[in-house]
């Protein structure tokens, strides 16, 4: 058998990318994205604002910093994950109607828990001021009433 110097280089990379799919796979299965994703299959819609590099928790406390991709479309929220953090994680698409959301004081400020279905399958929290850009984007259209800064100004 090669000593272990000679062999490290080879076995390093399976290792590491065998332990990276686990834990993204284990990751994905506690924050109930195979069961969004099943529940709200993704569809084409007219995006009126993404956000490449959203923050925010699901499921069972598992954050995704910066890696979320929301895009606010005509007929609802479209969720994704970048697929270095998700590999098997396809997006999802929340129809409007199907999502609700609840405004609550955090350590780092406003949150907003955003829950999807009725009866609800799955949540997302995102900061509030994501939300509010969100919120600005979907119009009438999001769940609750803009926020007074978001409100149209009238002359």
């Amino acid at each position: 058998m090669p000593p272990f110097e000679q062999v490290f280089p080879f076995v390093f990379p399976v290792f590491f990318v065998g332990f990276w799919l686990l834990i993204t796979t284990i990751l994905s299965r506690v924050s109930g994205w195979p069961g969004l994703s099943a529940a709200f299959p993704d569809r084409p819609d007219e995006k009126l604002v993404g956000f490449a590099a959203a923050s925010g928790r699901m499921g069972l406390g598992v954050n995704y910093n910066n890696c979320l991709v929301l895009t606010a479309c005509r007929q609802g929220l479209r969720v994704g994950v970048w697929r270095i953090f998700g590999l098997f994680d396809r997006p999802f698409f929340v129809p409007w109607e199907q999502l609700t959301t609840e405004r609550k004081a955090g350590v780092l400020g406003q949150r907003v828990t955003m829950r999807f279905g009725k009866p609800p399958v799955g949540q997302l929290e995102i900061s509030a001021r994501l939300a509010d850009k969100l919120a600005a984007a979907a119009g009438a259209r999001w769940p609750e009433p803009l926020p007074a800064h978001n409100a149209p100004i009238v002359s």
